[in-house]
């Protein structure tokens, strides 16, 4: 036997449910995007929205990631490199310093554009000829 929040979780359950039919019937879409059917190809404002700040998000990663193996990179070189070392002038120093600065906005900007033609492929149209179709009926009346 369930107990007492056992039986309010089962009725708020069975309430939602009932509630979705209900607005699915009438045609109205939900509050919650999870419950309404996505069509593919067709794109709205906030999911390009959500397209920009996922590549966005994209982007300061390479921020993150591009830096982190430029400094890898320079301290590999380094250590194989036989004129860096004791009695050196501090150059092979510099390259630590330099180099994740000029690979920061550079992965930044290969980080975001992939992930914007990442997101891009993604939202492409299943059936590209019926897209191509809709768009050489745009503004005529069927």
């Amino acid at each position: 036997m369930t107990g007492l929040s056992g039986m309010i979780k089962a009725k708020a359950a069975s309430d939602g449910r009932r509630g979705l039919r209900r607005m699915l019937r009438r045609g109205k879409p939900p509050r919650d995007s999870i419950a309404w059917p996505r069509q593919p190809g067709v794109v709205g404002r906030s999911d390009m929205g959500r397209l920009f700040l996922k590549a966005l998000r994209t982007g300061l990663w390479g921020l993150l990631i591009g830096p982190l193996t430029a400094v890898t990179l320079v301290f590999g070189a380094m250590l194989f490199d036989p004129k860096c070392g004791a009695g050196d002038s501090g150059g092979c120093a510099m390259g630590v310093v330099t180099a994740p600065i000029a690979v920061a906005l550079p992965s930044f900007g290969l980080f975001f554009l992939g992930g914007l033609l990442h997101g891009l492929w993604q939202r492409r149209p299943a059936d590209p000829a019926a897209a191509i179709r809709r768009l050489r009926n745009w503004g005529r009346e069927e």
